[in-house]
């Protein structure tokens, strides 16, 4: 049962982990996208896996802001959230364990 519970602990880890550097890339690509998107407004109509923003924009550029950065934040929680899985590791408790 213990190098199950072993097996299973490792495989979660690097889930846990692979979901870390997507979100990373992910927020990365939206907050470049953004940058772009300030001095070229044709860049929100695709900016990012297919967010077309563009209207947004060029009807008001602090909402438009406002949105994407609304966005990032959620990205940038959800990857510091999953960086505290990375750091405590994931504890499985067996039945044993829980027995009292």
């Amino acid at each position: 049962m213990k190098s199950l519970t072993k097996n299973l602990q490792t495989v979660l880890k690097i889930l846990v982990w692979v979901m870390f550097i997507g979100l990373l890339i992910q927020t990365g690509a939206i907050a470049y996208s953004y940058i772009l998107s300030i001095s070229q407004p044709e860049t929100a109509r695709n900016l990012y896996n297919g967010w077309n923003l563009y209207a947004e924009r060029q009807h008001n550029f602090v909402h438009y802001s406002f949105v994407v950065w609304y966005r990032l934040i959620l990205y940038i929680t959800q990857a510091y959230i999953l960086s505290l899985m990375t750091k405590k590791g994931i504890e499985i408790r067996s039945e044993n364990d829980l027995a009292l």
